[in-house]
């Protein structure tokens, strides 16, 4: 069994699936005052990026799923 390469799953995204991954029900307010503003904008950097990876992990297996 041949499994497609990865680049060829990324080539398969469309517009919506990238503004899927790119969902984001959260914000944040920055506020320089905050002695740890830095700290606050690093987890939230961190938390972005998880829930990116999450979201991309998941359209990847079900389009390995499709591939079996």
């Amino acid at each position: 069994m041949d499994i497609k390469p990865f680049n060829e799953f990324i080539k398969s995204l469309t517009e919506e699936d990238r503004d899927y991954i790119n969902e984001c029900e959260d914000s944040i307010n920055i506020d320089t005052s905050d002695p740890n503003f830095m700290e606050n904008i690093a987890g939230y950097i961190s938390s972005r990026g998880f829930g990116m990876s999450l979201r991309l992990l998941q359209m990847y297996h079900e389009w390995i799923s499709e591939q079996l």
